[in-house]
């Protein structure tokens, strides 16, 4: 066992963990002794053991008008480690809330042009199990038809239900009339009343957006995000 490295996967500085593993063995000595036992120097010794000092592991004693130094006993650790943990604890509150780390916010991803859309599109074939999708006008789908034809069966192969809002044309009637065997559910809104502009499939934790007419694909990556707007889709699929 390495316990200078142990000392040190506690938070002691490695030539803190070497002097005070040399001033345990020592028991008691004087500055010189320690310096040597350790293989410091001087004045690098001078400055760990007021380091220890601060952090409990050390006190020192006059002796014969010398300062001996003495090693507190290790159970003195777990005290230091039991002062860190209670200092985390009142920190970490105003740490959490100065953060401005990306894992605190929304993931955004954007992407341009053709096959852009497509990107964006097609990430949602990695939903775990389905996909709840608002679809506008139908020069989107031929969009995919055209760049990735298999799109359908590849979902069907992953196991990936689509429930489907989307406009009540011609188009989006044929393609009802295949959803059972198309692994789909869809329903259609009036064109006049809901001019759907944009795509919108929420999936996992992502809500994936494009637009032909913008020429432009966003996912965004975000539970709460995802989660809210998948309870205002089934809100508004069960009053459909």
């Amino acid at each position: 066992m390495n316990l200078e490295k142990n000392l040190s996967e506690l938070g002691l500085e490695p030539k803190e963990s070497k002097l005070y593993i040399s001033a345990l063995e020592l028991g008691r000595a004087n500055i010189s002794d320690l310096a040597k036992k350790a293989g410091l120097n001087r004045s690098t010794t001078y400055a760990i053991l007021n380091s220890l000092s601060d952090k409990g592991l050390l006190t020192t004693v006059i002796q014969k008008k010398k300062k001996i130094y003495v090693p507190a006993e290790p159970d003195s650790l777990e005290r230091l480690i039991e002062r860190k943990n209670q200092i985390l604890q009142q920190i970490l509150p105003r740490l959490n809330g100065i953060s401005n780390l990306p894992s605190h916010k929304p993931i955004m991803s954007f992407y341009e042009g053709e096959n852009g859309i497509v990107k964006t599109f097609l990430d949602n074939l990695t939903a775990k199990d389905e996909i709840l999708s608002i679809a506008g006008e139908g020069t989107f789908n031929d969009l995919i038809i055209r760049k990735f034809p298999d799109y359908v069966q590849q979902r069907i192969k992953n196991r990936i239900h689509l429930k489907l809002i989307s406009l009540d044309t011609d188009t989006m009637k044929t393609w009802q009339k295949r959803d059972i065997q198309d692994f789909r559910v869809t329903k259609l809104v009036p064109k006049e009343q809901f001019p759907f502009k944009v795509n919108i499939d929420i999936y996992n934790n992502k809500v994936a957006i494009t637009s032909v007419e913008k020429n432009i694909g966003l996912i965004i990556e975000d539970s709460a995000i995802a989660e809210t707007l998948m309870l205002f889709f089934r809100l508004t699929w069960g009053v459909i």
